[in-house]
């Protein structure tokens, strides 16, 4: 159950960093 509130996090996470490397762009 812990793992996949992890994987979950980690998802939001990456997908919140291509966003902001987007925006550097």
């Amino acid at each position: 159950m812990g793992v996949q509130m992890y994987e979950d996090c980690f998802l939001i996470a990456n997908l919140n960093l291509q966003l902001l490397l987007g925006k550097n762009i």
